[in-house]
């Protein structure tokens, strides 16, 4: 079976635009992480983050990170461990992660 994978701002984006379609407000992004961690707790994805890369492009700029979020410079990859059915079933009644699975 192969395993979906959704690059972060790309699944954030396709939310985004679910919550529009669907004429209901998109959660914060402190919400949107808590949804991130509520999926990775059930066993459900794997977040693989790209932090080595970003770490050596920092190195290689020389610029400062301050002031920057931990995802400007790290683009997560979330990996489903389930079809996509499965794991928008799982969520469907878990508070501001039944959407974000829809977006899936």
């Amino acid at each position: 079976a192969s395993s979906a994978a959704f690059a972060e701002g790309e699944l954030r984006q396709r939310y985004a635009r679910g919550c529009a379609a669907a004429g209901v407000p998109a959660v914060s992004r402190r919400d949107f992480e808590d949804a991130l961690l509520t999926l990775e707790n059930a066993g459900l994805v794997q977040l693989e983050a790209a932090a080595a890369k970003a770490k050596a492009r920092r190195r290689a700029s020389k610029s400062p990170a301050a002031g920057k979020s931990p995802a400007a410079g790290a683009e997560r990859r979330l990996r489903l461990l389930l079809p996509p059915q499965d794991v928008q079933r799982a969520l469907k009644d878990v508070p501001g992660c039944a959407r974000l699975a829809a977006a899936m």
